[in-house]
């Protein structure tokens, strides 16, 4: 039996578990966090699915990306969870902001990073591409 299978037998789907259970807590929190009263709790769409149907974004057709989105009076904030955020995965995320953007050309669009404890490279990352975060 291979390792990774091995692992997988032993730790299941613990981390998808883990950070699904992470984006709801924070989901729930969050709107607490914006400071925002007019943020309903049925406004909060998680694992919300794109398609760059053209590759403008992602270079690739077709490639599919889950965001958790935020729709209120004509915005959209596009949030990321993440228990430990790194420069690549702000890369990643501003890429998906930007593919929201394109396909959501009537609304303005924001990107929030929710990452307890997030390091001075990636708050110097998130200021260059305009993304707000939460530490």
């Amino acid at each position: 039996m291979r390792f990774d299978s091995r692992l997988n037998i032993i730790a299941g789907t613990l981390g998808t578990e883990k950070g699904e259970r992470l984006e709801v807590a924070f989901a729930r929190a969050l709107s607490y966090a914006l400071e925002n009263p007019d943020i309903k709790p049925d406004s909060i769409k998680l694992r919300q699915r794109f398609v760059d149907t053209e590759g403008k974004v992602f270079l690739k057709k077709g490639k599919i990306i889950e965001v958790d989105v935020i729709a209120e009076n004509g915005k959209l904030t596009v949030f990321e969870m993440k228990a430990t955020a790194r420069t690549t995965d702000v890369d990643i995320f501003a890429m998906k902001v930007k593919l929201v953007q394109l396909q959501n050309t009537d609304k303005q669009v924001k990107g929030i990073i929710v990452s307890p404890g997030a390091n001075e490279e990636v708050k110097q990352c998130c200021a260059e591409y305009g993304i707000a975060l939460f530490d």
